[in-house]
């Protein structure tokens, strides 16, 4: 896990060139194969930082590298072969079938023909057999849970199989059961595939299962610190739980205390 893939380096964000910074002079670095949890408030800028490493968000200054090469540098092609990326919101055509959808993915990877070759299919096949949706490959997205659609949003960017997966609030709208197979399947990528994942999220207790390292968004920097840190501190735990909600070290859970 020592190989870097992701370098970011004196990194300035806005939501505008002329809007204030929500995040400056931000430099991280990651290897292969980690898992990262980005946790903070609303408006501190997770989704403006994931948006920029996915090609999304143009700096307002600074550098984001993957694989040593600054990905502005990239054609919008070959970064789809690099870099995965699943937002918080997503638009999609409701009549699509799940299998069609999940199948878009593979498209950077096409010739001009945009046939899918038969490793293409065997892929697909093989992802929706591993997010338990292999099932409903012929219903159309209008025809399935939020969960199923989530799932089915997921693979389409494993399907991709890059290096960087970056979601944003993958478990969002989603009931529990749910949004703890969307981890699980989060988790088992990175293990079998060595795939780095970058997520935000507010199932944060489940999220600490998983996660190698924790970045913290606050006073428009990002805090790298590893999961055990994190649990061990409560002046970070404090800055995204508030004061009612911390980790507790002798039951090796999480407490909600509402006593003044």
């Amino acid at each position: 896990m020592s190989e870097s893939l992701l370098h970011i380096e004196k990194l300035c964000l806005a939501y505008s060139n002329n809007a204030e910074n929500v995040l400056e002079n931000v430099n991280l670095s990651l290897p292969k194969g980690s898992i990262i949890v980005l946790l903070g408030e609303n408006g501190s800028g997770k989704t403006t930082l994931l948006k920029a490493i996915a090609g999304l968000q143009k700096p307002k200054s600074g550098k984001i590298e993957i694989e040593n090469k600054k990905i502005q540098s990239w054609t919008k092609k070959t970064l789809a072969s690099k870099v995965a990326y699943v937002g918080s919101k997503q638009q999609f055509n409701h009549l699509h079938q799940l299998e069609e959808f999940v199948a878009f993915g593979r498209y950077p990877f096409l010739n001009w023909l945009s046939k899918l070759k038969e490793s293409d299919k065997k892929l697909i096949d093989t992802t929706l057999q591993n997010c338990d949706i292999a099932h409903l490959r012929n219903r159309t997205l209008d025809q399935l849970s939020d969960g199923e659609r989530q799932k089915a949003i997921i693979a389409r960017a494993f399907v991709q199989q890059t290096d960087l997966l970056v979601l944003d609030e993958p478990t969002t709208h989603l009931d529990f059961k749910n949004a703890m197979a969307i981890l699980k399947l989060l988790q088992e990528q990175s293990r079998q595939l060595q795939k780095t994942i970058i997520f935000s999220t507010h199932q944060l207790e489940a999220a600490m299962h998983i996660a190698d390292t924790v970045w913290l968004c606050n006073n428009k920097n990002i805090h790298s610190i590893s999961t055990k840190a994190f649990l061990a501190s409560k002046d970070f735990q404090k800055l995204v739980l508030g004061d009612y909600y911390s980790f507790d070290q002798s039951s090796n859970s999480f407490k909600i205390d509402f006593n003044e």
